[in-house]
């Protein structure tokens, strides 16, 4: 079936949504005319709708079936007036084959200016309701599905500094039966992508869509993770309205790219772990008292914050005759994963070493149950103390000991793969926040739930209280308290040297 399109039909299509600068406007109004001289002569035969079904494609769990592609755009043949156009594009977002996977290959020509654009759906699927701030801050979510959308825009000038950093093999690059369809979105080059969730049991799939406006030099993604059908997030993207703005936005210089990889390399190597050494007079026994060496350089604006472990116990089970399910920082989430004797369930993790595959795992957890005492021993308070409180809950993580007598950072990351654990895996190294805190002093709502480990401290005052950690039985031996972590990292106090801070040894509490 053909279907016969005007010339003003033809013109919007190729228009599409996008507003652009007067300047530019007017550059594309010659390249229009010409179109029109010419499109008489075209072959109409080749304006087709592209509504075959896709068969071929590798069926997975909530992809879509009968796949239909809405638009005609890609089928219009404009003659030599469009090619000529076309040959000085401002973007290349080429989609190139690389083993088992599918990753763009990104090019922008610099010699024409960079503007910023804006991206807003006139689409958006039932039930899903924007938010501005909050977990789902800037994200359209649904709050019975549990499901998520999201619209990331890309200017030529993030998209030129991304290839030049090769980000955009990273980050735009899936596996090769991932990618679901190609087809053409108001004249911009689109790809959809249909994967597996993150996590092994959710009814989700993880969907992006990219499109890449190669005249323009812009890119925009619909991410989202939920049950939706990808038709949907097709819908969302075809009623994209997308404007150029007269903003322009620079490049980033050769030095800047320098001073980015820099950075970049001293993260990884931070992430890595195993070339990173911690001192042993760094690492505590229970008993001992710690403090922040870099206390002197912050004592204007900091307090002096002092803790000692005083006693760690490992527990295969837990009640709220002992623990109160009051003192929880969120009971209902930590209580879907106990038994009914207080242990807790089997959960689902992922490790993985630097430069490996991650794998799958059913592992155990056990509760720790540390004792501790806070004291302030300066003899001011500051304001953020006074109004917000300080922290009271370190971080559990964990170091490897070595022959010489320092410690490592393990070079390996777990998270979860459950939807709905968070028990742990949430800190920076794989650490665990506490889920349980008897001096609880923020209590209501979100703010229980932000700041339910802060608590204010007076000049001269001692708090003893009890903290409750859950970790896989298979990491207890290596874990340690991490304190004052804000003031670890390189770039930090000791320039570019690591900068380390204070830890007490939970393995050896308990061997």
């Amino acid at each position: 079936m053909k279907r016969e399109y005007s010339k003003e039909e033809m013109e919007q299509i190729l228009r599409g949504e996008a507003k652009i600068p007067k300047r530019v406007d007017e550059k594309m109004q010659d390249a229009y005319r010409q179109i029109r001289q010419n499109a008489q002569q075209q072959d109409q035969e080749n304006m087709q709708e592209s509504g075959q079904e896709k068969t071929s494609r590798k069926k997975r769990q909530g992809r879509v079936r009968g796949w239909k592609v809405v638009l005609a755009a890609a089928t219009l043949s404009l003659g030599a007036s469009f090619v000529v156009v076309a040959a000085n594009k401002f973007l290349q977002a080429n989609l190139v084959e690389k083993d088992e996977t599918v990753q763009y290959e990104i090019q922008v020509n610099k010699e024409q200016e960079a503007h910023q654009i804006t991206a807003e759906p006139t689409y958006i699927p039932d039930g899903y309701v924007y938010s501005e701030d909050g977990p789902y801050g800037g994200k359209w979510h649904n709050e019975a599905t549990g499901g998520t959308i999201t619209v990331i825009t890309y200017n030529a000038a993030q998209l030129d500094e991304m290839s030049r950093l090769g980000n955009d093999e990273e980050l735009l690059k899936y596996k090769k039966d991932s990618h679901l369809d190609q087809l053409e979105i108001s004249g911009m080059k689109t790809d959809v992508f249909v994967d597996d969730n993150f996590y092994v049991d959710s009814e989700k799939t993880i969907k992006n869509i990219y499109l890449f406006n190669e005249e323009y030099g812009y890119g925009v993604r619909v991410w989202s993770e939920s049950d939706l059908p990808a038709e949907e997030l097709v819908k969302v993207a075809e009623g994209m309205e997308i404007r150029v703005l007269d903003e322009t936005v620079p490049y980033t210089t050769d030095e800047e790219i320098e001073v980015i990889k820099k950075e970049q390399e001293r993260l990884e190597d931070q992430a890595a772990g195993s070339d990173v050494s911690i001192p042993s007079q760094a690492v505590h026994g229970v008993g001992e008292e710690v403090q922040n060496p870099y206390y002197e350089q912050v004592k204007d604006h900091e307090d002096d914050i002092r803790y000692t472990v005083q006693s760690v116990e490992v527990k295969d089970q837990i009640s709220t005759e002992g623990y109160p399910a009051e003192n929880f920082v969120n009971y209902d989430e930590i209580s879907v994963w106990m038994n009914e004797d207080g242990s807790l369930k089997p959960h689902e993790r992922y490790t993985s070493d630097a430069g490996s595959e991650k794998t799958v795992s059913t592992v155990d957890s056990k509760y720790v149950v540390v004792r501790m005492q806070a004291r302030n021993a300066g003899d001011t308070q500051s304001e953020w103390n006074a109004s917000g409180g300080v922290s009271l809950a370190p971080t559990l993580t964990e170091l490897t000991r070595q022959e010489d007598g320092t410690y490592r950072i393990p070079n390996v990351d777990y998270h979860s793969a459950n939807e709905g654990y968070s028990l742990q895996y949430g800190g920076y190294q794989n650490g665990n926040f506490a889920q349980y805190f008897d001096a609880i002093w923020n209590t209501e709502g979100t703010q229980r739930m932000k700041a339910g480990l802060y608590r204010p401290m007076a000049p001269g005052e001692t708090l003893d209280y009890t903290l409750i950690y859950v970790v896989d039985e298979d990491r207890i031996d290596d874990m340690v308290l991490w304190f004052y972590e804000g003031f670890s990292g390189y770039n930090g106090w000791n320039g570019d040297e690591y900068a380390y801070t204070e830890y007490v040894s939970i393995g050896d509490a308990i061997k």
